[in-house]
């Protein structure tokens, strides 16, 4: 494998590549970040979320002295980082402010991805969030009131009025005496029937908003997706608009059997380098099993390291990209994490990337695989905590739960459940037949190849 190719959106690992290099052989260290459904509901309506299905009423939250019980454990246990997601909508959580305030109590910090609209005339919550948040990363999915209405399926929500917020809220974390600590805003665009005539407008709709970067990702399998015929005109135009940016511009993989491992990679311009071109989407892939993803850039992710020099670390928190996204066609499943914060130029990742497949408890031996053999390692350093305390494997469980359950925090503390026999065994029996198709914590496979064939040079710059 060439080294000199990585995908930037996961170099962020190699900060923990001691971490790495135990999950490469067979153990299951501390996890790094800890993601949180913190409700099972969601007052939008979007026909394409992949949640829907998995939906409750607007009780199903996380109890609040259940959750500072799990954060004190969290934080006795060293874990610094966690994440925000969805399941439901975060920030419609009835003690969202508390449980904000809870986390900067405990000098922790946060992720979160939202579709933003308790921002709207609330301007406590933008600051509680601005306290904690190294990044928001919110599903806009529209820039026309029109559009915004139908693809979150809602007439009674105003784009202007979320737009008026966020103006606000990036006003706000500009004044952040540590720029450091400034949250990083992002916006996201899932492509579909409803908004690829206006997608191109998110451009200038960033710009406005002073977003940090621009995420798009094609909805897949889903009646209102773009045929691949037809994409080819929107591949263009994003290409041409990303060229005269200097924010981070992401085409990200879309889940589904349908979305090729190359479909497309739209890397950012920097301040310094010109945006690359974005390539067509390609045939759909024969294979259902998760596929390396496709050339990305990550909101926070570093360059990926040449082969013969050290990797620079980059800042701690999950990976958006989750990371990440909270609208996919696929209901059974649950939402990904969005790619991690503060991008630097992006460097694109071969398409011919190989993925590892977990080796056996204890052993110091890595396989390599491709295709249907091909699975992820990673959920070991992102495990999810559902709103009723459910322990899973990763964010990946609705179609799965009994068998990605590692244990209840309402009867133990996570420092109990992990790490045990029972954790191991079922991380062992992953069928990534199961996974879901491109599931972007594959993403890490070829950077963890890295890590384990050069971490001898990581001491020396």
């Amino acid at each position: 494998m060439d080294f000199r190719t990585l995908d930037a959106t996961a170099a962020n690992i190699i900060a923990y590549y001691p971490k790495a290099l135990q999950v490469l052989d067979g153990e299951i260290p501390t996890p790094v970040t800890i993601e949180f459904f913190l409700t099972n509901f969601c007052s939008f309506r979007c026909p394409h979320c992949r949640c829907a299905t998995a939906h409750g009423s607007c009780d199903e939250y996380m109890d609040i002295v259940l959750f500072k019980q799990i954060l004190t454990s969290l934080s006795n246990w060293g874990v610094g980082t966690l994440e925000f997601g969805g399941g439901g909508e975060p920030l419609e959580h009835p003690d969202i402010i508390e449980i904000l305030e809870l986390v900067a109590k405990h000098d922790m910090r946060c992720g979160i991805i939202t579709n933003g609209y308790a921002f709207v005339e609330n301007k406590t919550l933008m600051q509680k969030v601005a306290a904690v948040a190294d990044w928001v990363r919110i599903s806009l999915d529209a820039v026309t009131e029109e559009s915004f209405q139908r693809v979150h399926g809602r007439k009674d929500i105003s784009y202007a009025k979320l737009r008026a917020a966020l103006r606000t809220f990036t006003s706000l974390t500009a004044q952040m005496q540590d720029a450091r600590r400034r949250t990083r805003l992002g916006i996201k665009l899932i492509i579909q029937e409803a908004n690829c005539d206006t997608a191109h407008r998110a451009f200038a709709e960033a710009e406005y908003l002073h977003a940090d970067y621009l995420q798009f990702k094609w909805l897949e399998q889903h009646p209102a997706s773009i045929p691949l015929a037809e994409r080819q005109g929107i591949v263009d135009e994003l290409t041409r608009l990303a060229a005269t940016t200097s924010m981070p511009v992401d085409m990200l993989q879309g889940y589904g059997e349908n979305a090729s491992s190359d479909t497309a990679s739209l890397a950012s311009a920097s301040s310094s380098s010109a945006a690359t071109a974005l390539t067509a989407p390609a045939t759909p892939a024969a294979t259902t099993a998760p596929t390396a993803p496709a050339a990305t850039t990550a909101p926070n992710a570093p360059n990926a390291p040449t082969a013969p020099t050290a990797p620079t670390a980059p800042t701690a928190t999950t990976a958006p990209n989750a990371p990440n996204a909270p609208n996919a066609p696929t209901a059974p499943t649950a939402p990904t994490a969005p790619s991690a914060p503060n991008a630097t130029t992006p460097v694109a990742t071969t398409a011919s990337a190989s993925a590892f497949i977990a080796p056996a408890a204890s052993s110091a031996q890595t396989a390599l695989s491709s295709g249907a053999g091909g699975r992820c390692v990673m959920s070991v350093l992102h495990p999810l905590i559902d709103w009723d305390g459910g322990v899973y494997i990763c964010a990946f469980f609705h179609h799965r739960k009994a068998s990605h359950l590692l244990g209840s925090l309402k009867e133990a503390p996570l420092s109990e459940i992990w790490g045990g026999e029972l954790h191991k065994e079922k991380v062992a029996a992953v069928d990534a037949k199961l996974c879901v198709p491109n599931c972007p914590l594959k993403r890490y496979n070829p950077i963890l190849s890295f890590i384990e064939q050069e971490a001898y040079r990581f001491a020396y710059i």
